[in-house]
Order: structure tokens, then sequence, then C-alpha cells
């Protein structure tokens, strides 16, 4: 039962811990070329800061975290109807999950009650990227389960240390389901890029709410954009106010098509350098100690397995 649990737990937690690539660092320069809409301040409404993107894992995650983060709403108590509705979501979404979520519930219904409710906030967060990118849900769900091969496959490989044979073949194996992980890495990246492509507009909008935004925490910003947006808030003069306008929604432009870039320039990598990659998961994953597919922490159950 322990080891049932135990299967559950890391498949959930490698689904939770999905992130986008860091965010390219900051620069305050201006975006060549790029004009800026007429509007009003009075249009602006107040946006919360974003959250900072979290690193990726050594094994691979894969893009889209902006679809995946965690909300208030992710929090609370399981009600009978929404747990057979998460239930029936994992059955629809991640067939083997849902047969070990049954066992555990045939063969211990308190443990299953008590383990739902953990995992509750990663459910709904799934739940919400399926609502949102079914195709993004999808592959969520293809990379987290070779995430789990993978852990599966390295156990594996470390007890038969003596047997030369059977270590080429699980070998095998693990190179096969990395090179699968970068494909389907490389997949979303691209659909992600068409898709910031098509929002740009909608996205420089917001980061510029964001930064005017009175209540904006620019704590992680640069000396030189905090005294840019100093001055839009101590703005007299309209000519002066458009100006100071301008230049924020051009270093707000410059920001966006420095994220797409970063990603372009990432998957690029990824595709010219495939059998690379695979090499250096490859050492990352027949290297001593855990390797990081996981959140932290999560080394803590592989004793009990």
């Amino acid at each position: 039962m322990k080891s049932e649990t135990a299967l559950i737990a890391a498949a959930l937690i490698a689904l939770a811990g999905y992130a986008a690539a860091p965010a390219p660092a900051q620069s305050d320069e201006p975006a060549a070329g790029v004009e800026r809409p007429q509007r009003s301040r009075a249009d602006r409404s107040e946006q919360p800061a974003h959250a900072e993107h979290r690193r990726g894992a050594r094994l691979g995650r894969l893009p889209g975290a902006h679809l995946f983060r965690p909300l208030p709403s992710d929090q609370g108590p399981l009600t009978d109807e929404e747990q057979q509705e998460l239930i029936d979501f994992v059955r629809r979404h991640a067939p083997q999950m849902h047969s070990s979520l049954n066992r555990l519930s045939n063969n211990d219904p308190d443990n299953f009650r008590r383990y739902l409710q953990k995992a509750a906030p990663s459910l709904r967060r799934l739940r919400r990227v399926f609502e949102r990118d079914p195709q993004l849900g999808r592959s969520i769900i293809r990379h987290s389960g070779n995430l789990q091969r993978l852990r599966r496959a390295r156990r594996a490989w470390l007890e038969s240390k003596r047997d030369r044979r059977t270590r080429r073949d699980i070998e095998d194996v693990m190179r096969r389901t990395l090179a699968e992980n970068v494909e389907i890495e490389a997949a979303v990246l691209d659909d992600q890029l068409r898709e910031l492509d098509w929002q740009r507009a909608a996205r420089i909008e917001a980061e510029f709410e964001r930064l005017a935004s009175a209540e904006a925490d620019l704590s992680g910003e640069s000396p030189a954009l905090r005294e840019l947006i100093g001055q839009l808030h101590g703005a007299q003069a309209k000519d002066e106010l458009e100006w100071v306008e301008d230049e924020l929604w051009l270093r707000c432009a410059e920001r966006m098509d420095r994220e797409v870039r970063a990603l372009q320039e990432r998957l690029a990598r990824m595709r010219a350098d495939t059998a690379q990659e695979v090499d250096r998961r490859m050492k990352r994953l027949t290297s001593p100690g855990e390797p990081s597919g996981h959140r932290h922490g999560d080394h803590k159950r592989k004793r009990r397995d």
C-alpha cells in the first residue's frame, strides 16, 4: 500500500511541478520600430504583479507555466461532489493514475480520502489547463508519465549494476523516453511561441498596466525603470506624460520580445542538438543521487516505496 500511495504521489508531484523556462534578463533598452497605440491614462486598470517563473527541472519540464500557476481557488476542502468530479477528470485524462486511485480507494478508503484532499490543488490546476488548452494538458500527462517511467527505470538500472546486458537494455529505454520528452517539449514550445506572437499586443498592454499601477511591486525592476515609472506618476504636463508613457510602452515591448527570442533560441537548440540534450539528461539520470525530475523533498519517500 505504501508503494501504491507513493506512486500516485510521485505522479502528482511531477504534474504540480511544471514550470516555464526562466524569464530572460531584464533590460531597459527600448525596442526599435514598435508603435504604441493611442490610449488614455484614464483607461488603465490596476494589474497584480506577475509571479516569477520558476526554474525548470534538470530532466526537463514543459513551457506553459502561465496556465499552471497556483491560484487561491486551488486550495480548500473537497466536497463529495468535487471529489467525484476530480476522479472523473483523472479517469478521462490519466487512466493509469485512475487505476491506482481505484486500488487505493478499495484497499484503504480512509487514506484515499486523505490523500485525495492533499492532491486536490494539483488536480484543480491540471483541470484548469485542460479547460484552456487540452493539447497542453495531454502533453503534461505524457511528459510527467515519462518522468515516472524514468524514475522507475533508474531504480532498476541501479539495482542491476552487475548485469551489464540488463543495464544496456534499461539505458536504451531511458534514452528513448528522454528523446520523447524532448520532442514533447519542443512541440509545446512551438505552440507557445505561436500563441505569444498572436497575443503580443495584449501582453505588452498588460505589462504596461502592471508596471504603471500605483500598487505595482517594483522591487525586482532596475533602478532606471523605477526612475521612469516615478516620472510617470509625477508627470504634470501633458507632453511630459505622453513621452514617459511612450518610453514605458517601448520598454514593455522590448521585454516581451526578449522573452520570445529566448524561447525561439531554446527551441532552435533543442531541435538542433536533440542527441546532445538526451546525452546531457542521461548523464544526470545516471549520476549519483536522486535526479531532479520532481520537487525537492520527493527523495524522502524513496526508501519507503
